[in-house]
């Protein structure tokens, strides 16, 4: 959330589920967000951030979301106290979803002498991937959605994080949530992105469903030119799977099941979580969306508002105010929060501005007493994990069908 982890990055919203139910847990053309601040010792150089991502594109609409979270998160900290009294700025580049272009827009900031403090690193993997290696000769900091085992590994990258779960992380949860919901299966079938996302997903939920018993068979497909997918499930289903874990961002989820209807086949469907990232209800005739659930957290189903915790309304409240209508999943708004949340945190920790230093404070982050993050998890980070978990123990599935962003329990339409 698109080769993703994760939106891509879905699986992740193990925390933000915590706090609904009030527990603690081409061409570039920048644009600017901030807001005043109410403090009196505010510093005249700002907390730059610099978001690099697809604002054309396929995933034009998905991108909005996250910059709609990101920048709520600046005017929220900026109209209290700003980031160890540095107001934050928002720069976003568009990198029309290509990875070359990512990385020119990078150099180019980084020759400007504005050197950025915190980098929102790509829409999709591809992108993080080729941010990556120039951030870390730099050593510049970065928090993203995104999450590979490619992009998101402190021992080649140090100073990159994610606010989504890990690879590994996201393909028990998908493992544990089949054998529940499908325990007589014995075969599973995996249609999926041959993309740094889709190729490091591909390895984990291969392995974590063969751990749990099932005999697993897959087809791969181009994410950024294949609109048929009737040859790949074709031969799926010569396979004869008893259940189909489909993953993919974007329009490409859509393809997935209109091709699946499209050649009569009815096998049960799980989506995995880039395939949760999207308003899969939307994308194709609810006649297409028979026996399609998706793979997620028990916590991460609706809540009234009236159980919502005041970190979450607060976060729903300036999210609005960007205009945010929540017809994308809750968690590519509320991770994109969390970025910003979390960069306050660190800086506040350490004291400091200085990457290094911020990095040293994520690791060893200190949990306050009412914490401002929607989805992420307490126990934070640490020198050799820079993504978060959630338990599998909370796996489950939950309906396509989306009410302000969150999952409808199964059965809900």
């Amino acid at each position: 959330m698109r080769s993703r982890s994760r939106l891509v990055v879905m699986a992740a919203v193990f925390g933000a589920a915590c706090l609904l139910a009030s527990c603690s847990s081409g061409s570039s053309s920048p644009t600017t967000s901030s807001s005043n601040s109410t403090s009196t010792t505010v510093s005249s150089t700002p907390f730059r951030v610099l978001a690099i991502v697809a604002e054309t594109g396929p995933l034009a609409a998905i991108n909005t979301a996250e910059m709609q979270g990101l920048k709520a998160a600046a005017k929220y900290i900026n109209a209290n106290g700003g980031i160890v009294g540095h107001q934050v700025q928002v720069t976003v580049v568009n990198d029309n979803l290509d990875p070359t272009t990512a990385a020119s827009d990078l150099e180019q900031a980084i020759s400007s002498g504005n050197l950025p403090n915190l980098v929102f690193a790509g829409t999709t993997s591809n992108e993080t991937l080729a941010l990556v290696p120039i951030l870390n000769a730099h050593k510049l900091l970065s928090i993203q959605l995104t999450t590979s085992a490619q992009t998101i590994d402190p021992s080649k990258y140090p100073y990159a994080f994610t606010v989504a779960s890990s690879t590994a992380n996201e393909s028990a949860t998908l493992a544990a949530a089949v054998k529940s919901e499908y325990p007589n299966a014995k075969k599973v079938g995996i249609i999926i992105g041959n993309d740094v996302n889709g190729t490091s997903l591909l390895e984990g939920e291969k392995a974590a469903l063969e751990a749990d018993g099932f005999q697993v068979v897959d087809q791969t497909y181009d994410p950024t030119t294949t609109i048929d997918m009737t040859p790949q499930l074709e031969a799926l289903r010569a396979d004869n799977p008893q259940v189909l874990v489909a993953s993919g961002f974007g329009a490409v989820a859509g393809y997935i099941l209109q091709g699946r209807a499209k050649i009569g086949w009815n096998v049960p469907v799980v989506g995995d979580a880039s395939f949760s990232a999207n308003p899969i209800a939307t994308m194709v005739p609810k006649a297409d969306l028979t026996g399609v659930v998706i793979a997620t957290t028990k916590t991460a189903v609706y809540q009234p508002p009236s159980s919502w915790s005041p970190a979450f309304k607060t976060f729903v409240t300036y999210t609005e105010q960007e205009g945010a209508n929540f017809s994308q999943g809750i968690g590519i708004y509320s991770l994109s929060w969390d970025v910003l949340i979390l960069a306050k945190m660190a800086a506040t920790q350490a004291n400091s501005l200085d990457s290094s230093a911020m990095v040293s404070a994520l690791q060893a982050l200190k949990q306050p007493a009412h914490p401002q993050y929607v989805s992420f998890p307490v126990e934070g980070y640490s020198p050799t994990l820079h993504s978060t978990n959630a338990p599998a123990s909370l796996a489950t599935v939950a309906s396509v069908y989306l009410k302000m962003g969150m999952f409808l329990p199964v059965g809900s339409s």
